[in-house]
């Protein structure tokens, strides 16, 4: 059986839902209005193997201290609640992570009683604007809501005299796509991306973007001109997650209706077709994206959010899917298949929802 805790608190400072999954897949649907505190977050619950709901908002226009504490309080109640009475587990555990530029150490006790010691020293104030204190204060209100003794400490040394800064995400430039935008986007959110043609950048880049705007069968005559073809499907090969933008996800498939007699990449099955003549295509505008069933692209099931579309064709429904949308007739907003993923819609336009999308993707890595 599941382990699982709903808290709900609403004071006159903060309103926050916490929904809680200790036995989860490191799922996450974070939104405080707070960049770091959302990627902090979202990190416990990958790395933790946590399913996490937060929604959150506060008096941020005075600072961020009261929505970070009682995040932290809705949070250690959500994992004394889902532990129960903690029987049949190991109450005591460790961890050692070994990075580039630290040594970082956790220890938790499930006593039952609080304590919260954090050895921690920052070689900055604020990231963003958020103050790095309150890390301090979020721990301290989970230890003390939860009910554990829980003690951090990190030692600082110096880099390694060879590079060894994470790969780029490398955004395909084949001639057709809004790769300036993508590599904003990207940019935005704090995620090293570089717009490249280079066949050996896209392979050993961590992950891989296509985007793509226009015709299916021209697209295809470029990549091919360009030789990345091959880059693209090693870089898939090697399990780079890559994630195809609007024409970049019709590519992924074998063949489309708009350009007969070109293949695609071939990695997901099927023809891509065009609307029908009755509707008005192509199909421009703001649509909803649902989902039924969590997934890490979009988090919970149900409605994902509303993102900008602008296409004549679409790929059908399959057992790809993992998000559709609504134009006459139902169509793959969104696919998965393995560590290939793709979106109908432009995340680059999109927003705050699209904005999500492609930082869920960057955090795939």
């Amino acid at each position: 059986m599941s382990r699982q805790s709903q808290v709900r608190r609403s004071t006159t400072e903060t309103r926050i839902e916490l929904d809680l999954t200790l036995d989860g897949t490191g799922l996450y649907d974070i939104r405080t209005g707070v960049g770091f505190f959302d990627h902090m977050l979202s990190h416990i619950a990958r790395h933790g193997g946590l399913d996490l709901r937060v929604q959150a908002s506060g008096d941020l226009h005075v600072d961020e201290h009261h929505l970070v504490e009682d995040t932290g309080l809705c949070l250690g109640r959500a994992i004394a609640e889902a532990l129960g009475d903690k029987r049949g587990i190991e109450r005591f555990g460790t961890a050692f992570v070994s990075m580039d530029e630290a040594l970082a150490r956790t220890v938790i006790d499930l006593s039952g009683r609080s304590s919260h010691i954090f050895l921690v020293t920052f070689s900055r104030e604020s990231i963003n604007g958020f103050s790095l204190e309150m890390v301090r204060e979020f721990f301290q209100a989970v230890a003390g809501e939860g009910k554990m003794n829980l003690h951090g400490a990190s030692d600082r040394r110096k880099r390694h005299s060879f590079d060894q800064r994470c790969p780029m995400i490398a955004i395909v430039d084949y001639g057709m796509g809004n790769l300036r935008n993508v590599g904003r986007a990207f940019a935005e959110l704090g995620h090293a991306a570089s717009v490249t043609d280079q066949p050996e950048a896209i392979v050993s880049a961590r992950a891989v973007v296509l985007p793509g705007v226009g015709a299916f069968g021209e697209a295809v005559r470029r990549i091919d001109r360009l030789g990345l073809r091959k880059p693209i499907l090693d870089a898939i090969k090697l399990g780079r997650p890559l994630l195809g933008i609007c024409l970049g996800m019709q590519l992924l498939y074998e063949e489309s209706e708009e350009s007969p007699g070109f293949f695609g990449l071939g990695v997901l099955p099927g023809t891509v077709r065009r609307f029908e003549n009755e509707l008005k295509v192509p199909h421009i505008g703001w649509n909803d994206v649902i989902t039924e069933k969590a997934t890490a692209m979009f988090g919970v099931p149900g409605r994902a959010g509303c993102f900008y579309f602008v296409h004549s064709y679409f790929a059908p429904l399959s057992e790809f899917t993992i998000g559709q949308t609504e134009y006459g007739i139902s169509f793959s907003a969104a696919v998965r298949r393995g560590n290939i993923y793709g979106v109908q819609f432009h995340p680059e336009k999109s927003q705050e929802a699209g904005m999500t999308v492609l930082d869920r993707f960057a955090r795939l890595t």
